[in-house]
C-alpha cells in the first residue's frame, strides 16, 4: 500500500509539474502573441505614416509646381508690359529728339 501511495504522490508531483509547465507555456505563448501584435501594429502604423508622408510630399510638390507656374506667368506678363512700355518710351524719346533736332535747324 505504501508503494501505491508513493506512486500516487509521484503522479501528483508529475501532474503539478506538467500543470506548471503548461501554465508557463501559455504565458509564453500569450507574451509572444502580444509582442507579435505590437510589432504588427508598429509596422502598419509606420506604413500608414509613410503613405501619408508620401501623399503630403506629392501635394506639396503639386502646390509648388502650381505656384512656380503662377510666378513665371506673372513675371512674363510684367516683363512683356515693361518691354512694351520701354518701346513706347523709346518711340516717344526718338520723336522728341527728332522734333528738337528739326526745331534747332529751323
Amino acid at each position: 500500500m505504501s508503494v501505491d501511495i508513493k506512486e500516487l504522490q509521484e503522479l501528483i508531483e508529475e501532474e503539478k509539474s506538467a500543470s506548471e509547465r503548461l501554465r508557463k507555456a501559455r504565458e509564453d505563448a500569450q507574451e509572444t502573441l502580444t509582442n507579435a501584435r505590437q510589432q504588427a501594429n508598429a509596422i502598419v502604423h509606420e506604413a500608414e505614416v509613410d503613405v501619408r508622408l508620401q501623399e503630403l510630399r506629392q501635394a506639396r510638390k503639386v502646390e509648388f509646381e502650381k505656384r512656380k507656374a503662377d510666378v513665371e506667368k506673372e513675371y512674363k506678363e510684367k516683363l512683356s508690359a515693361l518691354e512694351e512700355s520701354s518701346q513706347q518710351n523709346f518711340d516717344k524719346a526718338v520723336t522728341r529728339l527728332t522734333q528738337q533736332a528739326l526745331r534747332v535747324e529751323i
